[in-house]
C-alpha cells in the first residue's frame, strides 16, 4: 500500500468516526444547511428550481505494464454539476401542462453525463392527467425512465451509470473506460428529441412507450436535421412496463423493456439497433433497518452501446447487482457490474468486471457525504490498453459530497 493510499484510508475513517462520535454536531449542521426546494406561484403557474452538485476527492492506481513499468496513480479532485428549472401550470381540473430543462452547468474530464457532456441535456414539453403523462421534446424514452436497476448509496457514484469517474488514461488526459456505456437500462434513443408516454399505475403496473424518429437532439421531433451518412439509426420504438406489489414483508419490483430502430443507409455486416433489459428490486425491512437489493440485465446490438456501431453477429451485454442497507442518516451498500462487448473477428472484444463498496450519511435532505472503494478489471483481445497488457486492473479510494436542491 502507497502513502497516498494511506492516507485516504485514514481520511475515510476519520470522517465516517466524526459523524458517528458527534451526533450532535451532525444534527446542528443538518438543520443550519437544510435548503427548501425554491417555489413561486403566481395565480395558477408554478416554478421550482432544482439541481445538484457533487464533487470527489480520489487516489487511483491502476497496473503496471511494459510501457509503464511504474504503473499509474493518480489522485485529485472531481466533479460536476447540473440545474433544472420546471414551470407549470395547474387546473382546477387536475390537469397539468409544464415544460422542463436541465443543463450541465460544470464538470471536468472525469466527469460528465450520459447525455454527450453538452450544456442542454433535456427540454420538453409535457401533459399530466389522469389518464397517464405525455412528453415532447428532449427528453429520456419510457424504457430508462421504467427501467430498474439495483439500490445505489449515492446515484453520482456508482458502478451504474456513472456521473463521477476516477480513473483516467494518461496518455488522452481523459476518463479511461471509452470502450461501453455503464448503464443498465435501456437507453438506445438517449435524449434524442420523442414523444413519450407513462401511463399512471394501476394495480401495480406502470406502462410506457416512446418514438424517437431521428437520433438528434431537438425541442421537437420530426425537427432538426438528421444525418443522411451510412448505417444512421432512426425511427426507434420504445416500451417498457413495470410492477410493484408487497407480499407480506417484501415489496418486488420488476422492469422490462424494449427499444428497435431502423437502419437507413446500411453497409455490409451493419443491422438495426435493439436493445432491450430487465430489472429486479427488492425491499423490506428488519427492526429499525431497511434492507434492499436487486439488479438488472441488459442487451443491445450497438457496440458498446452505441448506436453508430451495429453489428449482425455481435451483442453487448451488462449485468448490474447491488444491495443496501439504511439506518437512521447512514447507507451501506455494494455493488457488481459486468460488461461483455462481443464483436466480428479483428475487432476489440471488451470483458469489463467493476466491484463498489460504500458509507454514505445523509446530513439531511440536500447533503450527503459518501466514502469508498472501487475496483475494475479490463481485459479485450485485440490490441493493448496504455500500459502495453490486453488486460488492466484498477483501485480508487473516494470520498464524495453531494448536494441536491
Amino acid at each position: 500500500m502507497n502513502q497516498r493510499t494511506s492516507t485516504m484510508r485514514a481520511l475515510f475513517l476519520a470522517t465516517a468516526g466524526f459523524l458517528a462520535a458527534t451526533p450532535a454536531i451532525a444534527q446542528g449542521l443538518s438543520e443550519t444547511l437544510s435548503i427548501d426546494t425554491p417555489v413561486w406561484y403566481v395565480g395558477n403557474y408554478e416554478a421550482q428550481l432544482e439541481g445538484f452538485a457533487s464533487g470527489s476527492v480520489f487516489t487511483a492506481a491502476e497496473d503496471r505494464g511494459p510501457l509503464y513499468p511504474g504503473g499509474y496513480d493518480d489522485d485529485g479532485f472531481t466533479g460536476l454539476s447540473v440545474a433544472s428549472v420546471r414551470l407549470q401550470r395547474l387546473y382546477d381540473s387536475g390537469l397539468i401542462t409544464g415544460l422542463r430543462a436541465n443543463v450541465l452547468l460544470g464538470r471536468d474530464e472525469l466527469s460528465g453525463d450520459a447525455y454527450g457532456n453538452d450544456f442542454l441535456q433535456k427540454l420538453y414539453f409535457y401533459v399530466q392527467t389522469g389518464l397517464g403523462r405525455v412528453e415532447i421534446g428532449q427528453q429520456d424514452g419510457a424504457g430508462y425512465t421504467l427501467g430498474l436497476t439495483g439500490p445505489q448509496v449515492d446515484p453520482h457514484v456508482s458502478l451504474e451509470n456513472p456521473e463521477i469517474t476516477f480513473f483516467r488514461n494518461p496518455f488522452s488526459d481523459k476518463k479511461f473506460n471509452t470502450f461501453t456505456k455503464e448503464i443498465t437500462a435501456v437507453k438506445a434513443s438517449s435524449n434524442a428529441a420523442k414523444i413519450s408516454y407513462i401511463s399512471p399505475r394501476l394495480i401495480g403496473i406502470q406502462i410506457g412507450a416512446s418514438y424517437t424518429p431521428n437520433l438528434i437532439k431537438s425541442i421537437v421531433p420530426f425537427t432538426g436535421n438528421p444525418g443522411n451518412g451510412a448505417n444512421t439509426q432512426g425511427s426507434v420504438w420504445e416500451f417498457a412496463a413495470s410492477y410493484n406489489r408487497r407480499f407480506d414483508e417484501i415489496t418486488m419490483g420488476i422492469s422490462a423493456a424494449y427499444a428497435r430502430g431502423a437502419l437507413r443507409n446500411p453497409t455490409p455486416g451493419s443491422g438495426d439497433i435493439y436493445d432491450w433489459a430487465l430489472g429486479l428490486e427488492f425491499q423490506t425491512e428488519l427492526g429499525e433497518t431497511d434492507l434492499s437489493w436487486g439488479g438488472g440485465y441488459r442487451v443491445s446490438s450497438g457496440y458498446g452501446y452505441s448506436t453508430g456501431t451495429v453489428y449482425h453477429s455481435a451483442e453487448t451485454e451488462r449485468v448490474h447487482v447491488s444491495a443496501l442497507a439504511e439506518r437512521d442518516s447512514w447507507r451501506l451498500g455494494a455493488e457488481y457490474s459486468n460488461t461483455f462487448v462481443d464483436a466480428p473477428i479483428g475487432v476489440p472484444r471488451y470483458v469489463i468486471d467493476g466491484y463498489q463498496a460504500a458509507l454514505g450519511y445523509q446530513l439531511n435532505r440536500n447533503f450527503q457525504i459518501t466514502a469508498g472503494w472501487q475496483h475494475y478489471q479490463h481485459e479485450r483481445n485485440v490490441g493493448a490498453y496504455y500500459n502495453g497488457n490486453d488486460e488492466i486492473g484498477m483501485d480508487a479510494g473516494f470520498v464524495n459530497l453531494g448536494f441536491t436542491l
